[in-house]
């Protein structure tokens, strides 16, 4: 892996400002999600991330953490009478190699997320407190992944049904944002796709953030067939 450098910023940004109340959105509608033979949507999202996140920074490889939704899980668990989500945040290195093959870069994406899935269980659970400092101490991305994907459509005859209400509030004004910048993708149920990129306005400029989503794209023009 090469190494990986810290994102721009704003000149004189604390850790304390990236709060909730000072977050950001720039949304883009993507006709479609990318396509390719080689990989699902989500895996070419993230590879076209990681790529312009180490062409934004001016490295060789970027930084970016995974959040997953899912309940696969390290170890072989019973998690059959638990509900919720399992969230996991991996540690993903993309390496800047545009003239790869994408089927030989998802592989190494691939290879980077599983990797990334033992070092998120790990750090928290290892029975060894050394191992668990140690793995709590290498630095955080800068940058999460988050892909919603599709929407489950809600079945007509059954006894509970999502309602389109007013949530009202989700997080606190002045809670602490983990990351500096999150991305999700959302694919709607007409099939429309929107990347979203959340900034800290107190870390991040708009043009700054413009940078960021335009080398996104087109590094996913340049992957997707």
């Amino acid at each position: 892996w090469h190494e990986v450098r810290p994102l721009p910023r704003i000149a004189g940004a604390s850790r304390a400002d990236n709060t909730n109340s000072s977050a950001v959105s720039l949304r883009i509608e993507l006709p479609s999600p990318p396509s390719s033979s080689d990989g699902s949507s989500d895996e070419l999202f993230l590879l076209a991330l990681g790529r312009a996140v180490a062409r934004w920074s001016g490295a060789q490889a970027g930084l970016v953490e995974a959040i997953g939704h899912g309940r696969r899980l390290v170890r072989e668990l019973d998690v059959s009478r638990t509900t919720g989500f399992f969230l996991s945040y991996r540690p993903v290195v993309v390496d800047l190699s545009p003239d790869e093959a994408v089927g030989v870069a998802l592989s190494a994406l691939r290879e980077s997320l599983a990797l990334g899935n033992y070092v998120d269980t790990l750090r928290d659970h290892h029975p060894m407190s050394a191992v668990r400092e140690r793995l709590q101490g290498l630095p955080r991305a800068e940058v999460l992944f988050n892909y919603v994907g599709r929407p489950i459509e809600a079945d007509p005859g059954a006894r509970f049904r999502p309602l389109d209400l007013p949530r009202g509030r989700e997080t606190l004004p002045d809670g602490q944002r983990d990351h500096l910048i999150a991305v999700l993708v959302e694919v709607q149920a007409d099939g429309t796709t929107s990347l979203v990129f959340v900034r800290s306005a107190a870390f991040h400029s708009e043009a700054q953030i413009q940078r960021l989503a335009q080398l996104t794209l087109d590094e996913l023009s340049s992957i997707s067939e």
